[in-house]
């Protein structure tokens, strides 16, 4: 498969904030990266009131600035202290929310442009983080369309 590497701070400088949104639905950790204003926060929340509706347990791990460390095999997103349980909703403000310390990591979801040469993008790629590799799916963070349903029904589809 086609290997995507980030950013130099996804290669985990353990302990070291990557500017992320990092959610556990279920059991499912999905860290959610894109550039500023591209509506991180947005989509994670969105998958978490989705999950709720659905009665599935949904927390907030961290906003903005998520601590990424692997063990064994497995890439664990924490939350540094500060910002435990909060998130900025652009233009509103900043809220609590029912939130976990910490996360296994299931996927990278990154933001994507519905055009161009990006608008079907391969279904084998994945995000390196330090010897890890998580499986990396691009979403339309605009997208009207429910991004929890999509972002089950790709992992679905490339397990």
């Amino acid at each position: 498969g086609r290997y995507l590497m980030v950013d130099t701070a996804l290669t985990l400088a353990e302990g070291t904030p990557v500017h992320a949104t990092a959610v556990i639905i279920g059991e499912r950790g999905l860290l959610f990266i894109g550039p500023s204003g591209s509506g991180k926060t947005t989509t994670a929340l969105r998958c978490m009131a989705s999950a709720r509706t659905s009665g599935t347990h949904a927390a907030l791990v961290a906003d903005d600035g998520v601590i990424l460390e692997v063990s064994g095999s497995r890439v664990i997103a924490r939350c540094p202290e500060p910002i435990a349980g909060r998130a900025e909703i652009r233009g509103t403000g900043i809220f609590s929310f029912a939130w976990r310390q910490s996360a296994v990591l299931e996927a990278v979801v990154m933001a994507a442009s519905p055009e161009g040469a990006g608008r079907l993008p391969p279904d084998d790629e994945f995000c390196s983080i330090g010897t890890s590799r998580l499986k990396l799916l691009r979403l339309d963070y605009r997208s009207p369309f429910d991004p929890l349903e999509v972002i089950l029904a790709a992992l679905v589809a490339g397990a």
